[in-house]
């Protein structure tokens, strides 16, 4: 049973889409938002790619730039940008577990906020999944510091 501290993992309800073009390329950029077991995690996965793994994990480890807006890539050197406002919404939703389908290199722009990329979740609904989510104890200081070793 979990105690008032712990919560169990989501993931939605039903796939939700959307629409727009890409800030950076200006292409029309198509997104399905589909429904993923726990454990699963926040995955992109380029459904342009063929013959090389397009899936993407929306981990630190897989960022590789975040000047103008946020990269991952895979080992495969798959990538896609912009998924800052994506992921934004994912985490103040509480959403845990979702594939992103996208078909291009970079998610849509929509208005300039993650509203919404809000919007579509709540019309989606989230769901609690049957695994509690992992539980992050910072134990040390932490710092993140600017290339010039300036603390932010």
């Amino acid at each position: 049973m979990a105690s008032q501290h712990q919560a169990f993992q989501t993931s939605l309800r039903q796939p939700a889409e959307v629409r727009g073009l890409g800030i950076h390329s200006g292409r029309f950029i198509e997104v399905s938002l589909q429904p993923a077991p726990a454990g699963h995690g926040i995955v992109f996965c380029r459904t342009d790619i063929e013959g090389q793994d397009p899936f993407i994990p929306a981990l630190i480890d897989y960022v590789t730039e975040a000047r103008l807006c946020t990269k991952i890539r895979n080992a495969a050197g798959i990538s896609v940008s912009t998924i800052e406002h994506f992921m934004a919404a994912f985490h103040g939703l509480g959403l845990d577990n979702v594939l992103v389908e996208v078909d291009g290199p970079e998610m849509p722009i929509l208005d300039g906020s993650a509203i919404q990329i809000v919007q579509l979740i709540q019309q989606a609904g989230v769901i609690a999944l049957d695994k509690l989510k992992p539980v992050l104890v910072v134990t040390e200081p932490v710092e993140v510091k600017l290339e010039n070793n300036v603390l932010i």
